[in-house]
């Protein structure tokens, strides 16, 4: 081996590994984040006391808890398939979110219209037609996030920041199920915008001392995240928005 090149290679080894740590860690956490806000509602429903009264659990929101879980678990699986070294594998297994996000995309929607007939799924004090919003702007985003990490599969640095964004975005209903130490009338900022905030800043962190920049996917990607966030309280009461939500639901009623 040249000399010259072994302490290069030692340097990108020594990375390699910090980049695995931080994408493990954040994938525990952002799992951690998603099991523990919905725990009341399905994970230990009937074990936890839920923070507001519950709709029945029926058919459609059972199969998207599953369908929604199963990917948890194979997101899970892929980052320790990663770590370990099994690339072989994660690309081969990774064949399966090719059918899960689409069905996840058309369950998740599905499942948002006909909640609207089931009031309790909106926080108290807001109609099922503006929480709408919520779902109908944040389920394609995520959904497109997933796609855009997918087709960047053969491409590490892209396809690790898309799935991290897309799991930010996924970990929004879950802030929003927790009880937060906060005034009411702060809870909405700190479930959709600030907690998820810390998120992408720890990625752009990452960023910043792996690289010594910001990666463009990590600003643009967790931008739109943070835009749409913004977005929805701002128009979910608006006539505009209610005449849609009204009109794209009626089927489902």
């Amino acid at each position: 081996m040249n000399v010259t090149t072994a302490p290069a290679m030692q340097f990108r080894a020594g990375r390699l590994r910090g980049e695995h740590r931080f994408f493990s860690g954040a994938a525990l956490a952002m799992i951690g984040v998603i099991a523990f806000g919905f725990a009341p509602s399905f994970y230990l429903r009937g074990v936890i006391s839920p923070r507001v009264p519950m709709e029945p659990l029926i058919l459609r929101v059972l199969l998207h808890g599953i369908l929604f879980s199963g990917f948890l678990l194979l997101f899970a699986i892929q980052v320790w398939l990663i770590a370990a070294g099994r690339t072989d594998v994660h690309r081969r297994l990774g064949r399966l979110a090719f059918v899960m996000v689409p069905l996840m995309v058309v369950v998740g929607i599905v499942t948002a219209l006909g909640g609207v007939t089931r009031p309790l799924t909106a926080p108290p004090g807001l109609s099922p037609l503006s929480w709408l919003a919520v779902p109908l702007l944040d389920v394609p985003v995520f959904g497109t996030l997933l796609a855009l990490g997918l087709t960047n599969r053969f491409r590490p640095t892209l396809h690790k920041r898309y799935m991290y964004v897309a799991m930010t975005d996924m970990m929004i209903p879950g802030f929003g199920r927790m009880s937060l130490p906060v005034p009411v009338h702060f809870y909405g900022l700190m479930s959709q915008i600030i907690l998820p905030s810390l998120f992408l800043i720890a990625l752009i962190a990452w960023d910043v001392r792996s690289m010594g920049r910001p990666q463009r996917v990590s600003l643009g990607a967790g931008a739109v995240v943070l835009a749409v966030a913004a977005a929805k309280p701002l128009i979910w009461s608006t006539p505009a928005w209610l005449h849609f939500a009204g009109w794209i639901s009626a089927p489902f009623r």
